[in-house]
């Protein structure tokens, strides 16, 4: 008896939910129609707290109730139609749906994306007007490469991304870009994230002139735009639209460093030192001979002795040969230093004016003049930096003039000789440019002078004498350069040679 009693009670109650489910009691106080495409949603916003819902058909429209927001979300899910009602908390028929479901190539997309992409955490496919929209907050930027992958194989016009990196990635995103651009030696470059923007900011330094000048600045963009989607644009854009959603843009505000003013130009030491060698060789014969008669005679007697000794000496019969010989070897050393501008040139003269006298003859009557000869050394240096190496190009004149006779009449004979090239040494080091050479030979014969043979009581008087003189100079010239970073560098060195303080 009692079991069939509980099974009458539940027939009740399952005839009641049929009779429930299939339409309210009254009618309700407003009607709308609805036309919804298969697999997409809608959401409806409701005036009143909803209470019981009641479907005509689930397996065409099925529905989600959000009481507290006081929104309805209707879930299409197969061709048909039905019907939906909704009461308020107190029972009473507030709302009725007319639903028609419809199936479209845009559903066809919107089930094939949700079956490619619905393994992604925070995205959300819905059809909105005539576009599938892939929308929400990714959390890793791989996920967002692979939503750009599948919806690039849509056209535009059906497939659109709103979904974007959250917070969050984009600030690691952020990082890992200036990082990698930092490493490639662009320290001044500074990247931040601001509202699905990644700001690539700060200075990159010139490139080569002409059309590749900023090269830098492409570099540092290219690396961005490696870790972003496709979508790019600079500043030269009057106007950065920012969209709702989907990837973000990289924003170049990267500036180029103006071409540096010109540096100065480098200075140049110049250290030369001037190397002159003589050796004189003279011989000096003089043969006297002068015999003269001088009575110097003795006789000595011993004592105790049979025999006698008698010497006697005349002097100056013997002839006198009277033989000089001297060497000569002087070394002079003479250094000067010099500050050039590089490529510009420099010149040092060490001369001293020597007057020569000359004799002109006019109208039969001759005028005697005086003319100033420059004896000494001349130098003229140009030294160039060759590159940013540390060798420098020398070009190099030396003239030495020195005088090697004088005249009867006191006029000094010039011997002029001169030194040109072109060298390269490296700074600090000091190279051996060139030498010259020169020989003079000097023989003068004297006899004896008349005053002194007109004085002589002698037998026979032979006088004669010779001079030979034989002078080698070789002149040599060793150069120092030295780059300097200012005219005052060195000054240390000055200051010790002179001992000051």
């Amino acid at each position: 008896m009692l079991h069939q009693f509980t099974k009458s009670f539940f027939i009740l109650i399952f005839l009641g939910g049929i009779a429930y489910a299939q339409a309210p009691q009254e009618k309700p106080d407003q009607t709308i129609s609805k036309t919804l495409i298969s697999g997409v949603t809608e959401t409806i916003n409701l005036e009143f707290m909803p209470g019981n819902i009641v479907v005509g058909n689930k397996g065409v429209c099925d529905f989600v109730a959000l009481r507290e927001q006081k929104q309805l979300v209707l879930v299409p899910k197969q061709k048909g139609q039905t019907s939906l009602t909704i009461l308020d908390t107190q029972g009473r028929s507030k709302l009725g749906i007319k639903i028609s479901v419809i199936e479209s190539d845009r559903a066809k997309i919107a089930k094939e994306l949700q079956e490619l992409l619905g393994d992604l955490e925070g995205i959300n496919i819905r059809i909105l007007g005539k576009k599938v929209l892939i929308d929400g907050e990714i959390l890793l930027p791989k996920d967002l490469a692979r939503i750009i992958t599948v919806a690039n194989q849509y056209s535009k016009d059906e497939v659109g991304i709103i979904a974007s990196l959250s917070p969050m990635a984009q600030k690691i995103i952020a990082d890992k870009i200036q990082e990698d651009v930092h490493k490639m030696g662009f320290k001044e470059v500074r990247v931040r994230a601001v509202n699905q923007r990644f700001i690539i900011e700060g200075e990159v330094p010139r490139g080569p002139e002409g059309p590749s000048f900023d090269r830098n600045s492409v570099i540092v963009i290219e690396t961005a735009k490696t870790y972003v989607p496709d979508i790019f644009k600079s500043e030269a854009e009057k106007q950065i639209q920012q969209p709702e959603g989907g990837p973000p843009i990289v924003v170049n505000l990267l500036t180029i460093k103006p071409k540096p003013a010109a540096e100065p130009e480098k200075l140049i030491r110049l250290v030369v030192h001037y190397v002159e060698l003589n050796k004189d060789y003279a011989k000096n014969f003089a043969f006297n001979w002068t015999p003269g008669i001088a009575d110097t005679s003795q006789i000595e007697l011993k004592q105790g002795q049979l025999t006698t000794t008698v010497t006697g000496t005349i002097s100056s019969l013997i002839p006198k040969l009277n033989s000089a010989k001297s060497h000569g070897h002087a070394r002079i050393l003479e250094s000067s230093s010099l500050i050039v501008q590089d490529k510009e040139n420099g010149f040092f003269q060490s001369v001293t004016e020597v007057p020569i006298s000359t004799i002109t003859l006019s109208g039969g009557a001759s005028q005697q003049s005086i003319q100033f000869k420059d004896i000494g050394l001349t130098m003229d240096v140009t030294p160039t930096v060759v590159g940013e190496s540390n060798n420098i190009k020398l070009v190099t004149k030396f003239i030495l003039s020195t005088i090697v006779s004088v005249s009867e009449q006191g006029a000094p004979s010039v011997a002029k000789h001169e030194l040109k090239t072109t060298l390269i040494v490296a700074s600090e080091q000091s190279a051996v440019i060139g030498g010259i050479v020169f020989n003079n030979m000097l023989t003068n014969y004297n006899k004896l002078p008349a005053s002194i043979a007109q004085n002589q009581n002698i037998l026979f008087n032979l006088y004669r004498s010779k001079s030979f003189q034989n002078a080698k100079s070789q002149f040599v010239v060793f150069i120092t350069p030295q780059i300097l970073k200012s005219a005052s560098e060195g000054v240390e060195d000055i200051k010790r040679k002179f001992k000051i303080k």
